[in-house]
């Protein structure tokens, strides 16, 4: 028995696949450390794990020659952007070389960063010890208004091959 998709159905499909979000950072170590919640609680364990974290920025602080991004960390989607009704996934400290315009970054804008842990922070947050993964940052992606890039459609027949 051969069965067929009906032409409004396979359109649906096809368009389905082609709006799929594409990933921003695609060459991506296959190993990834795990979330800043775990690396928290053994940072000297993951130091020098490549990362591929998300969040919503907290707040900026710029030091004489960089400047620190504080993020709380939520799981990413598909096409790598913070799904911040998702449960959040600890805080982080994205390193940054010069300076960065905290306009640029308001408490709330959602980023997503690639990079590598270089170390931890002690310190505070209100009345608990907490200690921050801090992540030598290579890409930084962020997010404005709804997070979304322009939707890419492709219409073909075929196969791709990318290099």
């Amino acid at each position: 028995m051969h069965s067929r998709l009906p032409f409004p159905t396979l359109i649906a499909v096809l368009f389905a696949v082609g709006c799929a979000p594409q990933p921003v950072f695609r060459q991506l170590p296959v190993e990834l450390a795990p979330p800043p919640q775990v690396v928290s609680a053994e940072p000297a364990r993951h130091r020098g794990g490549e990362v591929l974290w998300g969040g919503t920025v907290v707040a900026v602080h710029n030091q004489a020659r960089h400047s620190e991004i504080e993020v709380l960390a939520y799981p990413l989607d598909r096409g790598q952007r913070p799904q911040t009704g998702h449960g959040q996934q600890g805080r982080f400290i994205a390193l940054l070389p010069g300076y960065v315009e905290a306009a640029d970054f308001p408490s709330g804008t959602a980023v997503t960063v690639t990079g590598r842990i270089t170390g931890a922070r002690e310190g505070r947050i209100g009345d608990h010890a907490y200690t921050w993964p801090e992540v030598s940052v290579r890409g930084l992606q962020r997010w404005t208004g709804d997070g979304r890039r322009p939707p890419r459609v492709h219409f073909g027949i075929g196969v791709g091959i990318r290099r």
